[in-house]
């Protein structure tokens, strides 16, 4: 593909592919809190007339925006001598960001393997990248030089690519991940868990649950890379 030339890959092994499940900070919103004054704000042109339509809709869209949405798992995929390999990233969420970074860096210089020059993922620079940029801020950490991408445009970060914006091209509609591999015929991430399921999982410990699905995202990202290149 074009683009894919343009930024000099060459083969699968010098990618990291990546995916992040989030969810609202607070299992949650209580009326009065500074949260709640925080959420009431960014929902204030939605129509709701109750505090109980913002605390509704606060388990269901927290975790989009990423003041109010935490990251609770990161899985990591690259392919290694024509296998996958896979590891996730969970806990209390500095330590899932530290050390996915602290990774990051030894995969970027590894003598064992191929040296990873990408980043690859599903709608990642609008959503992965600076979410885990702005979360690694709010603990004051300091982001890895692939998600310290304030002031760019997309064509100026080489080292990402979102199969999402190399498969829609100039369509004006956009496309999920389930949309994708349904189309290409390609096994369903979306079997156990989804998206809009994670807050609730995750409050009720399920972090196996989330762990496995995020990896599934991942392992789904890498069939699609492969059905297309």
């Amino acid at each position: 593909m074009r683009y894919l030339d343009e930024i000099g890959y060459r083969d699968i092994e010098q990618i990291v592919f990546f995916d992040i499940e989030t969810a609202a900070v607070e299992p949650e919103l209580i009326e009065g809190t500074p949260l709640a004054t925080s959420w009431k704000y960014k929902m204030r042109h939605e129509g709701y007339t109750s505090f109980e339509e913002y605390a509704e809709s606060f388990l269901s869209k927290a975790p989009l925006y990423a003041p109010f949405g935490k990251i609770v798992c990161i899985s990591v995929g690259y392919v290694y001598q024509g296998n996958v390999r896979k590891k996730s990233y969970v806990g209390d969420e500095p330590t899932i960001i530290k050390s996915f970074f602290a990774d990051l860096a030894k995969l970027k210089n590894s003598e064992k393997i191929m040296p990873k020059r990408f980043l690859a993922g599903f709608n990642v620079f609008a959503y992965d990248v600076p979410f885990v940029a702005f979360r690694a801020m709010v603990h004051k950490i300091k982001p890895d030089p692939w998600f310290d991408v304030a002031g760019m445009k997309q064509w100026n970060l080489k080292h990402i690519i979102d199969l999402s914006e190399l498969l829609r091209g100039t369509m004006f509609a956009s496309m999920s991940l389930l949309n994708v591999v349904t189309a290409f015929g390609l096994p369903s991430p979306k079997d156990e868990l989804s998206g809009d399921g994670v807050t609730k999982a995750f409050y009720e410990g399920k972090i196996d649950l989330i762990s496995t699905y995020c990896e599934k995202d991942v392992e789904s990202t890498i069939n699609i890379f492969k059905y297309i290149v």
